[in-house]
């Protein structure tokens, strides 16, 4: 062979080692970096479902810094084929070598590297909306009823978790201060794993109706007397009245202030008289019972 020959061989051998060595080096000394694992199941089995929600996952690897740096806010997929698999809990597990790479960088480990998975029959059940109220009206006022729009809806999910939901609630709805009826949208507490069908049905529309308390109570008012300039006595000098009407109004007339029980001694001499009592109570309340209803009257010079 050619001495020549020889040498142009050697020499191309020891270029082909060298960037080899070089290419080993470089890669041993690749950037690492960390990027989310987005798994995907395929295809689920007719008329089932994954139930579970799945832990964020993540695939550390490593390679070439200009290949993995354009990797940094991107997400690797995996697919996983649930074609003859069962109902029930399914445990899965990931290994580096189950993840497809971009060419040129290497998967070192996955992270958790296994998971659990419960596959059950898809379901659906109508539930009616039932609203979570919270705190008061103001005082002497109360809730006399509440009407959610839509009244119930459609619940889609695991057939084995819609069989313990009886109904579905609201987000609090709060009563504070509330004088007067008024309507408000609130959302619905759906439980994990299940969603509303249609999808946009996720506001409720409650109407509230909110009155004033109605009580009845017994209340002692002082009897008054008018229409003479004389001197007199009245007895008993009070009379129990039981009122029916707005919490507010009837604590106002327990207090005193707001009602006038009175006797009428206009045109009278002196004497005894027997006289009726003159009730006068607020428009929005109502005398149930009046006693005594006349009162004894001694009228002096």
């Amino acid at each position: 062979m050619p001495k020549e020959y020889r040498l142009t061989t050697l020499t191309g051998l020891v270029v082909v080692l060298s960037l080899m060595a070089v290419g080993v080096f470089y890669f041993a000394r690749g950037t690492e970096i960390t990027v989310p694992l987005t798994v995907q199941f395929t295809p689920m089995p007719d008329g089932y479902l994954v139930f579970q929600d799945l832990p964020q996952i993540e695939v550390r690897m490593k390679g070439p810094a200009g290949l993995v740096g354009d990797l940094s806010n991107t997400s690797l997929v995996h697919k996983i084929d649930l074609t003859s698999t069962q109902p029930g809990r399914h445990f899965v597990e990931l290994s580096p070598a189950d993840i497809a790479a971009p060419q040129g960088a290497v998967v070192l480990e996955v992270h958790p590297a296994s998971f659990a998975i419960f596959i059950d029959k898809r379901g659906d059940k109508r539930v009616p909306v039932v609203p979570d109220l919270v705190n008061a009206p103001a005082a002497g006022y109360e809730t006399t009823a509440l009407v959610p729009s839509p009244s119930a809806v459609r619940l889609l999910g695991p057939a084995t978790l819609l069989e313990k939901i009886s109904a579905v609630r609201t987000t609090p709805v709060d009563l504070s201060g509330m004088t007067e009826p008024t309507k408000k949208k609130v959302g619905l507490n759906v439980p994990d794993g299940l969603r509303v069908e249609p999808e946009g049905d996720r506001l409720v529309e409650i109407g509230i109706d909110i009155r004033e308390k109605i009580v009845e109570q017994s209340i002692s008012v002082p009897v008054q007397v008018t229409g003479s300039d004389h001197r007199f006595s009245v007895k008993p000098g009070q009379i129990t009245l039981w009122v029916r009407g707005p919490e507010n109004t009837v604590n106002k007339l327990a207090s005193g202030a707001g009602i006038a029980v009175r006797v009428d001694l206009g045109g009278v001499t002196p004497g005894t008289y027997v006289r009726p009592a003159l009730i006068e109570p607020p428009l929005n309340t109502t005398i149930l019972k009046a006693e005594p209803m006349a009162f004894s009257v001694q009228v002096f010079d």
